[in-house]
């Protein structure tokens, strides 16, 4: 019975990174892909740059994270990339701020983990028209590693497809699934619901 229930979580673990990758933001890759060949005639050299990071992510996503953990350093990576070709899209260098504390070291984490949540402060946090802002700090230490995202808040409504991503149900089961009693996650709204915060922290095993 034991094994049959391992084998069970097994298996949704293995659904539930399936379905996360399969709904990966395909709206943030066509952007990008537009965005670079833009750039092609007026800034060839950063367009190459942005080629090989698109590239980067892909095989990432699509080869390198079919394992229950990678190598925190990889997720970073692959975090730094995303912002990158996120920033092609905005004429606004101040729009996106991100600091990262402690060295990743050969610390181990469940693959694809921070960037539903970093998609989310994209899909609600910016306005075409209004003062906007994504603040996300990621740090490491012995005990834990803590993600905090702040952003602005623009709810996009249902007939806006612009941004449509991982819904936070389906990132909170994944949670329980991958880390039970180990993790916190808090997320809310500011009382004048103008800013989006979300801190997530999982407690490190050793």
């Amino acid at each position: 019975k034991v094994r049959r229930q391992k084998e069970l979580e097994k298996q949704n673990l293995q659904s539930e990174l399936k379905l996360l990758k399969n709904q990966l933001n395909p709206h943030f890759l066509f952007n990008a892909l537009n965005n670079i060949d833009s750039l092609i005639r007026s800034d060839p050299e950063k367009a190459s740059k942005s080629l090989v990071q698109m590239s980067d992510m892909m095989r990432y996503m699509i080869y390198e994270t079919n394992v229950p953990e990678v190598y925190f350093r990889q997720e970073l990576d692959y975090i730094k990339n995303y912002l990158a070709l996120q920033r092609l899209q905005y004429d606004n260098p101040e729009l996106v701020s991100y600091v990262l504390e402690g060295e990743a070291g050969d610390i181990c984490i469940a693959p694809m983990l921070f960037i539903p949540f970093i998609e989310n402060a994209f899909k609600h946090g910016i306005s075409p028209v209004e003062p906007s802002y994504i603040n996300i700090s990621i740090s490491e230490d012995n005990d834990k590693i803590e993600c905090t995202i702040r952003n602005s808040n623009y709810p996009k409504t249902r007939a806006d497809k612009s941004g449509s991503g991982i819904g936070l149900e389906q990132v909170r089961k994944r949670l329980e699934l991958v880390y039970p009693g180990i993790y916190k996650w808090d997320n809310h709204l500011s009382d004048d619901g103008k800013e989006y915060f979300s801190n997530i922290i999982i407690y490190l095993k050793h």
